[in-house]
């Protein structure tokens, strides 16, 4: 099977591409910057096909040539249907992105399962440091069939980087619906509308996370058994101001933003500086907790490791069903995690209010 990258010269993208050539995945790359793919790559790989979403025919003939798409242009809020509606098009396709955006993941359940099992495509979404990395860690410490009250998880980063298309991403999720699960039920909800002090050894007493619409609750919700699933984020590291309400006019001008930024590659030694923590807890019918804390550097790097981690075992696979699914349930989960430059510790006793 032959495997395509699409937006090899973005930065989480351009990550992804080196992660695939340190495992000697041949793979086309794809993208709309000639220049800047030669400036990041040099020599080390053929030309770049270029695409253009505006000119479809151009994503056309890019899937006319593989059976694997890794999709890394975002936002997907934005520009994930394009692509979606062209791999639907072209069939018997084997598609991952590293979507974050809770709206355009939903749609996949929801809607597009009985498509994608008709034309013969496999759908799977956010195999990135969100979501897919606490996918792999449920998957080996929950169990499917009990009942939960509430599946929870909190993240910290110190000395967090933020990509340009990161931050695009976040300024433009005002713009679309968000969610958590509530008494069983999936509802609208807002960023920061919730609140939890958790008694953590890196979080200083009275510290808050606030709720924060991480994608792993949607792929939770079609999961487990649980009545409750929310996300949060330490607020001392985040920017909340990124996630206030904007006006309807904003939008345009968030996008020219976008296009006229100056492009940002942070090198792998800026990056390893950056630690992060994020908690898994679960608490069942029974009162009893589930608690494991990952620990870990450079978000980013991991991310690209998770999705060559990801495309190595799906193409050493001869089994892949059509459908849409969490990217768990696509590969071993415990044979990438025993790769990964992780730490899982169990946390006992945990008090979260």
């Amino acid at each position: 099977m032959k495997v395509g990258l699409l937006g090899v010269t973005g930065f989480t993208g351009s990550l992804v591409a080196k992660e695939l050539m340190a495992r000697g995945i041949d793979f086309l790359p794809a993208g709309r910057n000639k220049q800047l793919f030669e400036q990041i790559f040099g020599n080390q790989l053929p030309e770049m096909f270029f695409i253009d979403l505006d000119q479809p025919q151009t994503l056309r003939e890019f899937l006319s040539r593989v059976d694997i798409v890794i999709n890394c242009i975002g936002p997907f809020n934005l520009f994930g249907d394009r692509v979606l509606d062209a791999v639907f098009e072209a069939g018997n396709k084997i598609y991952a992105d590293i979507a974050g955006e809770q709206d355009f993941i939903l749609q996949s359940f929801r809607t597009r399962r009985e498509k994608v099992e008709e034309i013969g495509v496999t759908l799977t979404h956010s195999v990135a440091y969100e979501s897919f990395l606490i996918d792999l860690i449920a998957k080996n410490f929950l169990d499917q069939s009990t009942q939960y009250q509430r599946i929870e998880t909190f993240y910290h980063v110190e000395k967090g980087v933020l990509s340009g298309g990161s931050r695009f991403t976040m300024r433009l999720s005002s713009y679309y619906k968000v969610y958590r699960v509530s008494d069983g039920q999936l509802i609208e909800a807002k960023p920061f509308e919730l609140s939890k002090i958790v008694n953590l050894p890196y979080v200083r007493s009275g510290q808050k996370f606030y709720f924060v619409p991480y994608p792993e609750i949607i792929l939770f919700y079609f999961t487990y058994r649980a009545l409750n699933i929310n996300s949060f984020y330490l607020s001392d590291e985040f920017d909340a101001d990124i996630f206030k309400s904007p006006k309807t006019q904003e939008f345009n001008r968030i996008i020219q933003q976008e296009q006229s930024r100056k492009r940002r590659f942070y090198p792998e030694s800026y990056r390893k500086k950056e630690k992060f923590y994020i908690l898994l807890h679960a608490f069942d019918q029974h009162a009893q907790q589930v608690n494991y804390l990952i620990t870990g550097n450079d978000t980013y790097g991991l991310t690209a490791q998770l999705m060559a981690e990801f495309t190595s075992q799906i193409l050493n696979r001869n089994d892949i069903p059509p459908g849409v699914f969490t990217p768990s349930q696509l590969v071993d989960h415990q044979q990438i995690l025993a790769k990964l430059p992780i730490e899982i510790t169990e946390q006992k006793n945990l008090n979260i209010n």
